[in-house]
C-alpha cells in the first residue's frame, strides 16, 4: 500500500521537472528568437539609411550642378502641394 501513495508524489515531481524544462526551452527559444529579430531590425535600418545617404548625396550633386532648374522644380511642386491642400 506504501507503493501506492509514493507512485503519484514521483509522478508529481516528474511531472514538475518536465514542465520546468518545457519552460526553460521555451524560455531559450523566444531569447533566441527576439536576439535574431533585433539583429535583423538592426541590419534593415542600416541598410536603409545607407541607401537613404547615398540618394541624399545625389540629389545634393543634382542641386548643385543645376541650381536653376532645382529653384524651378521645387517651385512646381510647391504649387501642386498647394492647390492639393487648399481644397479648391
Amino acid at each position: 500500500m506504501a507503493e501506492n501513495t509514493e507512485k503519484p508524489s514521483a509522478d508529481v515531481d516528474t511531472l514538475k521537472a518536465d514542465l520546468k524544462k518545457i519552460k526553460d526551452d521555451l524560455r531559450g527559444v523566444t531569447d533566441s528568437l527576439v536576439s535574431q529579430t533585433k539583429s535583423s531590425a538592426r541590419s534593415v535600418k542600416e541598410s536603409t539609411v545607407a541607401g537613404m545617404e547615398e540618394k541624399l548625396g545625389s540629389f545634393e550633386e543634382y542641386i548643385e550642378s543645376r541650381p536653376l532648374t532645382a529653384v524651378v522644380a521645387a517651385f512646381a511642386v510647391g504649387l501642386i502641394v498647394g492647390k492639393l491642400f487648399s481644397g479648391k
